[in-house]
């Protein structure tokens, strides 16, 4: 379970999804609940970094920023990115989006608010500000827990329900619904052991098949580096890891390109002096017949009619089918 934040954006989670052939980017606090998403014109590290950094202009830079390991955070750009503006970039384990739950559980309450919008032809932005003042089960609204105070919206006429109320006790009560939330996701759940390194493992691939390979190092939490059989090294969360006792199979011998040494210098091992065997000769058909010199032909009495038969062996029988012609010429015959 990851640890609860002690203030406002300490922790942020950011995450890309697409809603109707549209690519959009979010990012979520982790401490207030208070989240963005935005249009982005193309998926670049260029685009993401400037999401990011509009977001951090506003709200002050985060000590930690979790994503998946998608090719716009994994890149160089991204790396130098978190270096010169100095936050600790955390990416979840590849095909395992629990790692990033707090994104991708606010990825679904956008795409939940996109669809409402478009169907019901409302304003985006508008929606967007009453969900941050809409409290949550046991805690206060978004906008509460970031600004200590409501933001001004329709719903909200009473001018001194803007004024700022410092919100003391939102760690706390974050820590209890956490804590109630792994009981029960607990129940019936099993612990993994740590794998150190060197230890032989199965890997699940992300078409539920199994390879083999070796644990390199421990990145962080659950997810290790491994070296497979084949040469390849990847990236896995500790649910798809199992480990076993096959060992790591032996390297095929190369094979020589060149052509085999001849015999022909080579001299021969004597052998025992052995009687050939007489070889008998098939005695030949006969061609022509000696009579009328014409060349004999089955009888084709004796071939019978040709049998197909299947794959099985069954002898195929063509069908009778009834013949109207050949019934109306007999009846004019006997008539």
């Amino acid at each position: 379970m990851k640890r609860v934040p002690d203030y406002p954006f300490e922790i942020v989670a950011t995450d890309l999804f697409s809603f109707r052939k549209k690519e959009y980017i979010l990012m979520v606090d982790s401490f207030s609940g208070y989240y963005d998403f935005k249009m982005l014109p193309n998926t670049t590290s260029e685009a993401v970094i400037k999401f990011l950094k509009d977001k951090f202009a506003d709200h002050g830079i985060p000590l930690e920023v979790h994503s998946d390991g998608g090719p716009q955070f994994s890149s160089k750009e991204f790396k130098n990115f978190s270096k010169e503006w100095k936050f600790n970039h955390i990416m979840s384990s590849p095909y395992f989006a629990r790692s990033n739950g707090l994104a991708e559980r606010y990825v679904q309450t956008a795409k939940n608010l996109l669809k409402k919008c478009q169907e019901d032809g409302q304003d985006v932005k508008m929606a967007l500000l009453l969900s941050r003042n809409t409290p949550g089960e046991g805690l206060r609204s978004p906008a509460e827990r970031l600004f200590s105070r409501k933001t001004r919206n329709p719903l909200c006429v009473n001018r001194t329900l803007l004024k700022p109320d410092i919100v003391n006790d939102n760690t706390e009560r974050l820590q209890e619904k956490r804590d109630a939330q792994k009981e029960y996701a607990d129940i019936g759940a099993r612990d993994f052991q740590e794998l150190p390194e060197g230890t032989r493992v199965r890997v699940q691939d992300r078409d539920k098949t199994w390879s083999t390979g070796t644990v390199v190092e421990q990145k962080s939490g659950r997810s290790y580096n491994v070296k497979m059989d084949d040469g390849r090294c990847v990236w896995r969360n500790r649910h798809f890891l199992h480990e076993t006792t096959s060992e790591i199979p032996p390297k095929a011998p190369s094979m020589s390109h060149h052509p085999p040494a001849s015999d022909t210098n080579s001299h021969p091992e004597p052998t025992a002096n052995v009687a050939p065997m007489p070889q008998s000769r098939p005695e030949p058909l006969p061609t022509e017949n000696s009579s009328t010199g014409t060349p004999n032909k089955p009888s084709s009495a004796l071939q019978g009619p040709k049998v197909t038969t299947t794959r099985s062996g069954r002898v195929v029988r063509p069908p009778n089918r009834l013949d109207l012609m050949e019934k109306k010429r007999i009846l004019i015959q006997f008539t």
